[in-house]
């Protein structure tokens, strides 16, 4: 919303976001059509999470079973185009894994290091001092892989963005983030009373 709208907010604090980078769409790579949502290159399963022992297939499995709504699904509720039966189009095959090269171009829009990227003249000045970015260096659903992306993709387009990698932190980052936020957001608020 922060990118979307720079204007209308005076701060994003994201903790652990979901995928900001498609090029790690939590371990997959959608714009690599040889990349699979299942499957490793060596043909190993794919993990969902850290420290679990399960793997990307049953749990998008588990997800069709229970029908609409799922965490795999709502991306693609928000991101894919109507399919022609009305529904938001499939970006993988929900049998083999294999990525659908015309749905993750339709994903592009969403990218936010993309959209940086492209629209960086007009969107840089009117995002200075306003992005800030947590997330543990051993995030649950690697989403650190994403965020270390936007981090480098921030840093080379000269953003004075606050990416912050947490070492040693999961999902649920830790009280000191918390801590800083709450901080950061004391301040900036301060800035905008001004």
């Amino acid at each position: 919303m922060q990118v979307a709208y720079p204007e209308t907010f005076g701060g994003c604090w994201s903790l652990a976001p979901d995928p900001v980078d498609f090029r790690s769409f939590q371990l997959t790579n959608i714009y690599d059509p040889d990349d699979n949502l299942y499957y490793e290159p060596d043909g190993s399963p794919r993990a969902v999470a850290r420290g679990r022992d399960r793997a990307m297939k049953p749990f998008v499995d588990a997800e069709e079973v229970l029908g609409r709504g799922g965490q795999m699904g709502s991306f693609e509720a928000v991101f894919s185009p109507r399919g022609a039966d009305g529904k938001p189009a499939r970006l993988w095959d929900r049998t083999t894994g294999k990525l659908d090269a015309r749905v993750a171009r339709a994903w592009k829009k969403y990218d936010i290091a993309l959209k940086l990227k492209r629209e960086w003249s007009s969107l840089g000045p009117r995002l200075a001092g306003k992005l800030h970015i947590f997330c543990g260096d051993r995030d649950t659903f690697f989403l650190d892989g994403a965020v270390l992306r936007l981090r480098d993709e921030l840093k080379n387009l000269g953003s004075d963005a606050y990416v912050e990698i947490v070492p040693g932190a999961g999902h649920g980052l830790t009280p000191g983030v918390r801590l800083t936020v709450a901080r950061q957001v004391a301040e900036q608020f301060a800035r905008f009373q001004k």
